[in-house]
């Protein structure tokens, strides 16, 4: 059940960001688009976003999954939102040998409110 209100996600979206990049669950969201490592785009269904002026929430899980010093961040890429969706890239962060690399979570949820 979708909460529909002022305040509300206008679109959000729980999928599989590694191997075969697959939609587990979605409200106002038409595909998501695997573009290179760790980046994708979360393309929102027609009219449902009449400006870029949105906020966006990216989170993604542990990378490597059973170490706990390994984790992924997300973040909008810099001038890639806009009323179709919004281009968002992944970076491992692991601090005991391995500098940031962009990775392919196996988790990634995003909500977009306006």
């Amino acid at each position: 059940m979708a909460f529909i209100g002022t305040n509300a996600a206008r679109a959000w979206v729980n999928f599989k960001g590694d191997g075969t990049v697959t939609i587990r669950d979605s409200y106002n969201v038409s595909s998501i688009t695997d573009d290179a490592v760790g980046l994708y785009v979360t393309n929102v269904n027609s009219g449902v976003l009449s400006d870029d002026d949105i906020c966006v929430q990216i989170t993604s899980d542990n990378w490597e999954g059973t170490n706990t010093d390994s984790f992924t961040i997300g973040s909008p890429r810099k001038d890639n939102i806009y009323t179709g969706g919004v281009r968002h890239q992944h970076l491992r962060m692991r601090f005991d040998q391995q500098p940031p690399q962009f990775q392919d979570p196996s988790n990634v949820m995003v909500a977009i409110f306006r």
